[in-house]
């Protein structure tokens, strides 16, 4: 996790399970199993960056954003007559 900054806000899921491995010490003992094993990259940043995609968090979002888009359709009439 070389470009890792532990002190920048989290932008996703990603960046708080890399904060939660760095401060329990399991990024540091996969860094050292990497390197003795002679493997260059972990695929830590891989994974922090895919899950950071997969479930970012966005605080200036808005609950009613999730209907951005969609055209205002008038109501369902009732057809039970």
């Amino acid at each position: 996790m070389n470009n890792f900054d532990r002190n920048k806000p989290a932008e996703g899921l990603g960046d708080i399970v890399a904060k939660i491995t760095h401060d329990l010490g399991i990024a540091r003992v996969v860094e050292k199993v990497a390197d003795t094993l002679g493997i260059e990259d972990c695929g830590c940043n891989g994974r922090r960056e895919k899950l950071n995609k997969l479930l970012p968090f966005n605080k200036n979002k808005k609950v009613n954003d999730a209907t951005e888009g969609v055209e205002n359709e008038p109501p369902l009439q009732d057809q039970s007559s």
